[in-house]
């Protein structure tokens, strides 16, 4: 599948480039730089998958601080209580077990798991579960923090606040979906925010449209200041989300 991108998304790649998370989704390029150089990983959206945590922090040692709204321990002693009433689908109990112990081992001691949401102030002020990254940048003092979001969508209501507090992030992959519709936003956005695009890694869930564009998009960026001309794409690093689909090869246009 080809898919087009406009030409402000081209990048230049760092020589450091390191796969983070499992296999397929969940998974996504960054640079070895920024993990060494960061002092705490701050993920919006995990749901189900961690692995992307779990492997930052096995690869740096630093305290980790996770938003999602929707899992916790009851979530996965809930699931468990229905796949035993589901006797006939065993793996799922067993895949159900399985998440419940990993979340519960893994969220110890600083490395924490908050039940909210990540909005605005005037998301917050309308329901005490949501957060704001304005909160959270003054709540910790890091000055290299390493962001993860893929937060279906509402990733488009962050973006005046990741320009703002650039500065504080040494390391960043984003989701953003619904590109057909908002791609300007993304423009705005990368005219501002400074740090260099490394990456970009189009999700085949969703495909593209009829122009082919991709509906959504993995990007990387970084602080890493050894940089190269991008030579194709996808990288070798990468995989399809979807692993029954083929991958969504790039090419830019003006």
């Amino acid at each position: 599948m080809l898919g087009l991108l406009p030409n402000f998304l081209k990048f230049k790649k760092t020589n450091d480039l390191v796969r983070i998370g499992r296999d397929n989704d969940g998974g996504y390029l960054v640079s070895r730089n920024d993990i060494d150089n960061s002092d705490i990983l701050i993920s919006f959206g995990i749901s189900e998958d961690w692995s992307f945590e779990v492997d930052f922090i096995n690869k740096k040692k630093i305290p980790l601080i996770a938003f999602d709204p929707f899992i916790n321990k009851d979530y996965f002693l809930k699931k468990i209580k229905e796949s035993i009433c589901e006797f006939y689908r065993i793996k799922k109990l067993f895949y159900n077990l399985k998440l419940y112990f990993s979340y519960k081992k893994f969220f110890t001691g600083n490395r924490l798991h908050i039940q909210k949401f990540i909005g605005t102030n005037k998301l917050i002020n309308h329901n005490k579960e949501h957060s704001t990254i304005k909160k959270i940048f003054n709540d910790i003092k890091y000055s290299n923090i390493f962001l993860k979001i893929d937060i279906e969508g509402s990733e488009y209501s962050l973006l005046d606040d990741l320009v703002y507090y650039q500065e504080r992030i040494r390391g960043m992959v984003i989701e953003f979906h619904n590109c057909d519709v908002n791609i300007w936003k993304l423009e705005i956005f990368i005219k501002k925010f400074h740090l260099n695009l490394i990456h970009i890694h189009p999700n085949n869930y969703t495909g593209v449209n009829h122009n082919g564009l991709p509906i959504t998009l993995e990007l990387t960026f970084s602080k890493n200041n050894q940089l190269f001309n991008i030579d194709s794409l996808p990288h070798i690093l990468d995989m399809p989300n979807q692993k029954l689909k083929n991958e969504i090869f790039i090419s830019f246009y003006n």
